[in-house]
């Protein structure tokens, strides 16, 4: 459809289906946010994020795995059969 069919003015919404253009909030935000430049970040802590990242990434999954471990320890294990009281069978 190349156009939108005609609206009734008492079955239009009260609200506005498109933001209008706003000129002036470009050269306001292009003024307002400041260029980053590569050269100004540190490489030593940018390395020691890194390596902060991967030591929580090794510490929470040495704890999943643990959990792992002792959730499947307590679910392999079956339940131990009961003995008869007195030790005879049932004739």
């Amino acid at each position: 459809m190349s156009h939108s069919p005609p609206v009734p003015p008492a079955n239009q919404s009260p609200y506005p289906l498109a933001e209008p253009a706003h000129d002036h909030h470009q050269a306001a935000v292009a003024q307002s946010v400041p260029t980053s430049n590569p050269s100004n970040i540190d490489p030593a802590a940018d390395d020691r994020r890194v390596k902060i990242g991967i030591a929580a990434a090794l510490g929470i999954g040495a704890i999943a795995a643990l959990v792992a471990g002792i959730v499947a320890s307590r679910q392999s294990h079956p339940a131990p059969k009961r003995k008869k009281a007195n030790g005879r069978k049932k004739r």
